[in-house]
């Protein structure tokens, strides 16, 4: 028998009968059950099943297959279980009733199963929206996981990378800082003055022991009498060799070349040398003066091979917003370095997009559409390798990945024409300047949060357009007005420090045109109409103009820098402005090496 119909009812009385039963006892063991009969209460396998039909003794009996068994009452096996006993929570037949549960709370079978179904049918559909839910965050949770990875590479990319930088750059400064030392001991000219006096000992005591020689016993006469005149000559022409003087070359030893090295924060320099003079008093006086040490500058290295638009008419804001950069037939509005110093500039011409060019200066590729940027105004890369654009048309911060696809669009009801964005750079922090409302907002990048708000005084500032920031400085640029106002940044708020500009005389600027800063605390300026790019720091009077060298400056507008790596910065520059040239003398967008000093 199996174990999917349980044995029959009065087993031990039946198996000896004759109502049917075809087989022995063994048999009925390993045969298979298929049909119960009502009235006998035994299982039949269907041999037996048949024979049970055939018995005119049990031919009217009811046989049920497992399936209608389990409609029937186990204990009053002729009555079907149409009821449910709500009190005992169990399916009961009419006699059961009669006799078990007369007193109960009994319902159809039908009814109660009508209303489990409802109920079933209902939290089914409640969880459709909880599976929903819980596969978009398995989705959203495996795509976290994704860009962790990536993330994670790239930080790890990055060590190596500027590792191997440093570690580079520490090589060559230390050749360098050798050479500087050996110019600086300046052995050579002591060496030089040895081997002539080596010389002029060679020769001395050569004449002398020919002399002596001649002078000796063994000699005769008539040589000595013959090559006395020869003799006499070059004694004479040894003993006018003049001694010389080494007063100068003793003073070298009161001097000292000391080397000083830079604090271990310090990203671009492994240290400086200076010549010093120790005194009787064993105080030491630096010979070498502040101003012998070389100034900062920047040396010409390429230009980008820009394409040119065929939008061939540049306009300028009259509302106060940020006028484009004509560059030839191409308007450049920003422009920021990538890590691997590539180059994106944010453009206009027939449409807004973005140039992508590698570290050759040569274009890789173009991306944006007229769904993606509508109005954008200035850009910034991100900590996380993405671009961060400010988009007036839509009032939003854009975040584009590096290869040219929307990633996030933050939209900010306070946002009325964000003009102006900049990155911290040490915290992971973006702020944007809105020229509209005249606020400051500091967000989060990795969701663009905001977790900071200040105002921007009318009488600072009065048409805000560039910003850009340095540890514990936050400065803000109008270039109509030509007025940098400066002010102290903390986590949650921003303070008025002093503004500076060309009406107050300072001497520092005539124009500015563009604004960055370092990662070093460095300030810079440029100035279209002086031609220059000028650094300085915020709390002291150290003003400082770059030195070009290989190619000239020619009214630099807008710059970016990179200090993260090779240190180098970006500028575009503008040709003369008139009808004749404008052809002939295009703008150009020129990298530089900047060669750092202590400034």
């Amino acid at each position: 028998m199996s174990d999917e119909m349980p044995s029959g009812f009065h087993m031990d009385d039946t198996l000896n009968s004759s109502f049917g039963l075809r087989h022995s006892i063994k048999e009925l063991i390993i045969s298979k059950a298929v049909l119960t009969c009502v009235q006998c209460k035994i299982d039949l396998c269907e041999s037996c099943s048949n024979s049970h039909k055939a018995q005119k003794v049990t031919a009217s009996h009811n046989l049920l297959t497992a399936s209608q068994r389990g409609n029937y009452c186990p204990f009053h096996r002729q009555h079907l279980m149409n009821y449910y006993c709500s009190t005992c929570k169990q399916c009961v037949c009419i006699a059961c009733i009669t006799l078990n549960h007369n007193e109960h709370d009994v319902e159809e079978l039908v009814t109660v199963a009508s209303t489990i179904t409802a109920e079933l049918q209902k939290l089914l559909t409640q969880s459709d929206g909880n599976a929903v839910e819980l596969s978009d965050k398995k989705h959203e949770l495996s795509q976290i996981e994704r860009e962790l990875k990536y993330m994670k590479e790239c930080a790890v990319s990055h060590v190596k990378t500027e590792s191997v930088r440093r570690r580079r750059a520490i090589q060559e400064q230390e050749h360098d800082l050798i050479h500087q030392i050996e110019n600086l001991f300046d052995i050579t000219s002591v060496s030089l003055e040895k081997r002539k006096l080596e010389k002029a000992c060679s020769d001395l005591e050569t004449e002398r022991r020919l002399a002596k020689e001649l002078l000796s016993s063994d000699t005769s006469p008539a040589t000595q009498v013959i090559a006395h005149s020869d003799m006499e000559k070059s004694l004479k022409s040894a003993l006018s060799i003049e001694i010389p003087d080494l007063t100068n070359f003793k003073q070298k030893l009161d001097e000292e070349v000391k080397f000083i090295p830079c604090p271990i924060p310090s990203r671009d320099s492994l240290g400086s040398v200076f010549k010093m003079k120790i005194n009787m008093d064993s105080k030491a006086t630096i010979l070498t003066p502040r101003e012998a040490v070389p100034s900062s500058k920047i040396l010409y290295s390429h230009s980008l091979k820009l394409p040119l638009s065929q939008n061939t008419t540049s306009t300028e804001s009259e509302s106060g917003e940020r006028s484009t950069l004509s560059t030839g037939k191409l308007n450049v509005m920003g422009l920021v370095f990538l890590p691997g110093n590539d180059l994106v500039l944010l453009c206009s011409g027939r449409k807004y997009k973005l140039l992508f060019f590698d570290r050759r200066g040569i274009l890789n590729f173009e991306a944006g559409s007229d769904d993606t940027l509508e109005q954008p105004t200035d850009i910034v890369v991100t900590s996380f390798r993405s671009l961060a654009i400010t988009d007036c048309g839509s009032s939003s911060i854009k975040v584009i990945d590096i290869k040219g696809q929307l990633k996030s669009n933050w939209r900010y009801k306070d946002f009325e024409l964000p003009i102006a964005i900049c990155r911290h750079p040490t915290r992971n922090l973006l702020f944007v300047c809105d020229q509209g409302k005249r606020k400051l907002t500091g967000h989060k990048e990795s969701n663009g949060d905001i977790i900071m708000k200040g105002d921007v005084s009318e009488n600072h500032v009065p048409v805000p357009q560039y910003i850009t920031t340095t540890t514990n400085t936050l400065y803000i640029a109008d270039s109509e007005n030509d007025v940098i106002a400066i002010y102290t940044l903390d986590v949650t708020k921003i303070s008025f420090l002093c503004r500076i500009s060309t009406s107050e005389s300072t001497g520092i600027f005539q124009s500015v045109s563009g604004i960055s800063s370092d990662r070093n605390g460095l300030f810079y300026i440029t100035d279209s109409i002086n031609s220059s790019i000028k650094a300085l720091r915020p709390h002291k009077s150290e003003i400082q103009t770059i030195v070009v060298s290989g190619k000239c400056l020619r009214q630099p507008k807008c710059f970016c820098l990179q200090s993260d790596g090779d240190n180098l910065m970006a500028v575009v520059q503008l040709g003369p402005d008139t009808p004749e040239t404008a052809e002939k003398d295009l703008t150009s967008v020129d990298i530089f090496k900047m060669v750092r000093s202590d400034i």
